[in-house]
């Protein structure tokens, strides 16, 4: 019986054949394909990366949105909180 550390190792010699054998395959595959389908993939993948870009900006537009809200309520509390000593301390001194 061979240790392996968890589930998802794999063999060096192993991934290295699987990565070979991909890689073979994928340029047999690149190399059939003609220039017009190759500008078609290369524009795909173009719009594929500005596509995953844009997602990401808005989840950053988003979670900054939601920041913001949180850290304004918190001022709000803050000055209120001020505010309020501010008049107790005032009031407790007599001014």
């Amino acid at each position: 019986m061979t240790y392996v550390p968890d589930e998802t190792y794999i063999p060096t010699s192993t991934r290295r054949a699987i990565e070979t054998e991909l890689k073979n395959r994928f340029d047999s595959y690149l190399a059939e394909l003609d220039d017009y389908q190759l500008s078609i993939l290369q524009k795909s993948e173009k719009d594929f990366r500005s596509f995953v870009a844009d997602i990401f900006i808005t989840i950053a537009a988003f979670f900054g949105y939601i920041v913001g809200q949180v850290v304004g309520f918190v001022e709000d509390i803050g000055r209120g909180i001020k505010r309020g000593w501010n008049d107790g301390f005032k009031a407790g001194r007599g001014r």
